[in-house]
């Protein structure tokens, strides 16, 4: 695989293994995947269920492909969650890096990904965040959450613009029966917003996302996000933190989809007849009854195929960034954030790391 590697890319550095993911298995056992020198792999980290065990053993009988995993490319950005023993997985899947996919693999299931080679559902996406967040009470209703930014669809901006998103799928998503077989059914994306509003009207985006942080509240419904965003163009840097909730995320989500009529038109919102259930629910007894996503009637998998995005963009808290940095020589790359009690309330405190290596600590003041 090495020597392969190395008459293939010009850059030797990366005919190495870079670990991309790195998840809990179970209570002994990490799961973890690498590029592997252009050629995925992975495998099974033994730790113990205690610190003072002492074991640091890989399971070296037990090796897997990581196609669907791990990225190929250790330039590209992925992401991925481990839940229940099924890894959900926002990666590229080809050695050239041209087939993006949003996969979930292991487990019982068949594996199952997004539709291939259609720029209504991905267009050249770049994973930073994958997350599980309850829709309910009812865990059929749970759903996986995941930001990336990628190029905008056509008709949907002037010129080659990076668009941030957020995407919703169901955990229990088993694909489509006749149509969507073994590909998401209730994958939706919408754009997500983080821009200052300017006195001419013109606003400045903060396009490119960068990192994202869930912060928990008492109902594990409603996390709060935080995201950190940077600008796109190369003449005005700058950097921003921009906070959303739960309710205008699933209100977009329940608004109307993006539509246009063919590859000359503009994208409007869809005034057509929309299908029961509608596109994107969970099947559950909370919402729909029906009892899996293969047995969905024909016109919500073909609806749901055809209109992968919503029209209504997601708005910050407050309809604008809670920090901006701009006129300086670094730019935000990374975020965490903390609960602080002091003497006159909590607190959100953030840390914010740069691309030069340091850390901002900022405090939230409500």
């Amino acid at each position: 695989m090495l020597m392969r590697c190395l008459s293939l890319v010009s850059c030797q550095k990366e005919c190495s293994n870079f670990i991309r993911v790195l998840q809990p298995y179970n209570s002994t056992h990490l799961y973890i995947c690498g590029t592997g020198a252009f050629h995925p792999i992975c495998a099974y980290l033994e730790m113990g269920k205690r610190a003072e065990d002492n074991i640091f053993r890989l399971e070296m009988s037990h090796f897997e492909n990581g196609r669907g995993k791990s990225p190929y490319d250790p330039k590209m950005l992925s992401a991925s969650i481990m839940l229940d023993g099924e890894l959900y997985s926002g990666t590229s899947a080809d050695f050239m890096g041209r087939d993006f996919a949003i996969f979930r693999t292991l487990g019982e299931h068949h594996p199952i990904r997004t539709e291939q080679h259609d720029s209504r559902w991905l267009n050249d996406p770049r994973f930073v965040g994958v997350n599980l967040i309850p829709e309910s009470d009812n865990p059929e209703d749970d759903k996986i959450f995941l930001f990336f930014k990628e190029n905008a669809m056509d008709g949907e901006h002037t010129g080659k613009a990076t668009i941030a998103r957020i995407g919703q799928l169901c955990k229990n998503d088993l694909g489509g029966h006749r149509s969507l077989v073994n590909k998401w059914t209730t994958f939706l994306k919408a754009r997500l917003t983080c821009s200052v509003p300017g006195l001419n009207g013109i606003d400045t985006h903060f396009d490119e996302l960068q990192d994202v942080f869930l912060m928990s509240s008492k109902d594990p419904k409603n996390p709060v996000i935080y995201a950190v965003f940077t600008t796109s163009s190369n003449i005005f840097k700058g950097s921003a933190v921009c906070m959303y909730n739960m309710a205008d995320i699933r209100r977009v989500f329940l608004g109307p989809y993006a539509h246009r009529d063919g590859p000359t038109y503009q994208w409007v919102p869809f005034q057509g007849r929309v299908p029961y259930p509608r596109p994107g629910t969970c099947p559950s007894k909370t919402f729909g009854g029906f009892d899996s996503t293969k047995d969905l009637p024909d016109d919500v998998i073909t609806f749901a195929r055809g209109h992968p995005a919503m029209f209504n963009p997601v708005h910050p808290i407050g309809g604008r960034p809670i920090v901006v940095r701009t006129d300086v020589d670094y730019q935000f790359s990374q975020l965490v954030v903390d609960k602080v009690e002091a003497e006159d309330g909590q607190y959100d405190v953030m840390f914010i790391g740069t691309d030069l290596g340091t850390v901002l600590k900022v405090v939230r003041v409500r």
